[in-house]
């Protein structure tokens, strides 16, 4: 048995001999295949070196014909410049001042539509919170009721209108006023009626006025107009109606105004449509209006200088926007005559951030002393605007029949709120 195990030993390592040497040999050929590719390897290395040097002397040459080509224009460029300074000097001032103000203008107009934008953003977050927040007409300063006539109740006013389409014409018929205010001690007045049609009548100055009616509080007009009008612009016309009344110091007073838009009424059916309208507050200096805030002043005059003393306290603004809250605001005094010719101007400094600025401004006009019982002052409440004409906040007129004019004339001062009005842009 050992026998065996020692002939198939012997046999294996007789097996095992010609391998061995078949593998020295696969080693000596692995050597050499090895050295080649290092060889190999080294060529390729120096023919990458050779190429990279190649494209870095091309890249630096195309730079230096770059920056000799970027050179030679930027010398154009300035011999361009000298020629133009040379020949054409004040044109290329004026062109450089046109294209800096032409950046400004487009730098302003940027910043005013990205502010537009959060003001935007800004209101409609408030409009979530409007329902927890008081309106600013609540909380602004009530004047006194004389000087508050504009939100008075005026009356109504009943009237007819009716359209013939043969003979082209318009009859209008006032009928009578109820409850038509009467300022006079005695409780009657004269009052009566004036019509007028925009824009028939925008370059007629002939008044078509009705009769005067010596009533009280329900006058009786009873008074007709006719007017000829196209059927083709009758629809684009709008029929005002001024109620006046005589007093003892003036020609007429205001007390309303109804503006009717005659599209809304379909006169061309020819039918007559009857009318009952509240009349809305007017006065002849200022026109159809709504309150928009007020103003303190105290009026001093002194009788041996003849100087009117007159102090703008401060004011209280009601804008546009109940969601404004800033404003800037500055205010106007004009001296007026009888006629009302301007006789003097004098203005405040515009006050930034508030809807009740403090001015504290004092103003003197020169007035004789006879003259102090006819003249009036006509003020008015402006903010400045950019690029544009400064915005009317508010006005209003001091009349010589005020009670507070009066006031001054037989006391030589007096102080007060004073309201000031708008006139509202029709939708």
């Amino acid at each position: 048995m050992r026998l065996l195990w020692l002939w198939l030993l012997v046999l294996l390592l007789l097996l095992q001999q010609p391998s061995l040497v078949e593998s020295d040999d696969a080693d000596d050929d692995g050597g050499s295949v090895g050295d080649k590719a290092a060889a190999a390897a080294n060529k390729v290395g120096d023919r990458a070196k050779a190429i990279a040097g190649q494209a870095a002397a091309k890249a630096k040459e195309l730079a230096a014909k770059a920056a000799a080509k970027a050179k030679e224009a930027w010398n154009k460029f300035v011999a361009k410049l000298k020629w133009l300074w040379k020949n054409y000097k004040w044109e290329t001032v004026g062109g450089a001042v046109g294209a800096f103000v032409l950046f400004i203008i487009l730098i302003c107009i940027c910043c005013k539509c990205c502010c537009k934008g959060k003001k935007k953003k800004k209101k409609e977050e408030k409009l979530k919170l409007k329902g927890a927040k008081p309106s600013k007409k609540l909380k602004r300063i009530q004047p006194g009721k004389r000087e508050r006539r504009v939100m008075e109740e005026v009356g109504n006013l009943k009237a007819t209108l009716q359209y013939d389409l043969t003979s082209n014409i318009l009859l209008v018929k006032v009928i009578e006023g109820e409850d038509i205010p009467v300022r006079d001690l005695s409780g009657y007045a004269y009052s009566y009626v004036i019509c007028k049609i925009t824009p028939l009548h925008d370059e007629v100055t002939e008044d078509y006025k009705s009769t005067l009616v010596r009533a009280g509080f329900w006058p009786q007009y009873a008074h007709s107009f006719s007017f000829v009008i196209e059927p083709e612009v009758i629809n684009k016309q709008d029929l005002y109606l001024y109620v006046y009344e005589l007093n003892r110091w003036s020609k007429k007073d205001g007390i309303g105004q109804l503006v009717l838009d005659l599209k809304d009424y379909n006169l061309k059916t020819g039918l007559e449509v009857e009318l009952n309208k509240k009349l809305k507050p007017y006065d002849p200096l200022i026109g159809l209006e709504v309150e928009s805030g007020a103003v303190k002043l105290g009026f001093q005059y002194d009788m041996e200088t003849w100087e009117l003393e007159c102090t703008i306290q401060c004011a209280d603004i009601v804008p546009a926007d109940e969601d404004k809250e800033k404003c800037g605001a500055y205010v106007t005094l004009t001296l007026l005559n009888s006629e009302g010719e301007r006789m003097e101007k004098q203005k405040t400094e515009q006050k930034k951030g508030s809807l009740t600025p403090e001015f504290d401004k004092t103003i003197k006009f020169t007035i004789p002393e006879n003259l102090l019982p006819e003249v009036r002052i006509y003020f008015a409440i402006k903010t400045k605007c950019l690029m544009k004409r400064n915005k009317l906040l508010g006005q209003t007129t001091i009349v010589p029949t005020s009670d507070h004019w009066k006031q001054l004339v037989e006391r030589g001062d007096t102080e007060g709120w004073f309201s000031v009005f708008r006139k509202p842009s029709r939708d």
